[in-house]
């Protein structure tokens, strides 16, 4: 796979069709730019109903900046009303010429910023 610029891809369990498992984790393939940055937004709802149209939607952003120890991940408070409850977030950021740095984190609806190193 080839990506210009920062991006991350979300990518979850694989099911037959919406609601066969939890998906969970939700782990994050992470390619940074020439900078070292990348960012995404999450969109979450419950996969069967219109009720995202009253507000039953969760959206999560996600940044990744280089730092000097290495990457700096923040993840924001969601948007929206839906709650999947608490789960799993992985994160491997794939630099090129360097090994695929790992992190997983419980992800509990809160702000929060991680470092990994």
């Amino acid at each position: 796979m080839f990506v210009r610029g920062g991006a991350i891809l979300p990518l979850g369990p694989e099911m037959n069709y919406v609601g066969e498992k939890p998906f969970d984790p939700i782990t994050f393939a992470i390619y940074p730019d020439e900078r070292g940055s990348a960012s995404t937004s999450l969109y979450e709802d419950d996969g069967l109903s219109p009720s995202y149209k009253d507000g039953a939607y969760r959206r999560t952003t996600l940044n990744v900046s280089h730092s000097v120890k290495g990457f700096v991940v923040s993840i924001s408070a969601p948007l929206g009303q839906f709650n999947p409850g608490t789960r799993k977030f992985g994160f491997i950021i794939k630099s090129t010429g360097a090994i695929p740095k790992t992190l997983m984190i419980t992800d509990d609806g809160k702000a929060r910023t991680v470092e990994m190193k």
